[in-house]
C-alpha cells in the first residue's frame, strides 16, 4: 500500500497543491496551499 494511502487510512488530511508551512512558535503548524479542498472529505 502506498504511504499516502496509509496516512489517509489513519486520518491524515489531503492537501491540494501544497506550497509551504510555518511554525508559530507555540506548537502550531500552518500549511499554505494554492487551492483548498473539501473539509467534509478530510481535505484541507
Amino acid at each position: 500500500m502506498a504511504v499516502s494511502k496509509q496516512g489517509r487510512a489513519k486520518g491524515a488530511a489531503l492537501f491540494n497543491r501544497l506550497e509551504g508551512c510555518c511554525n508559530d512558535g507555540d506548537g502550531r503548524i500552518y500549511f499554505t496551499s494554492t487551492s483548498g479542498g473539501d473539509a467534509k472529505g478530510g481535505q484541507i
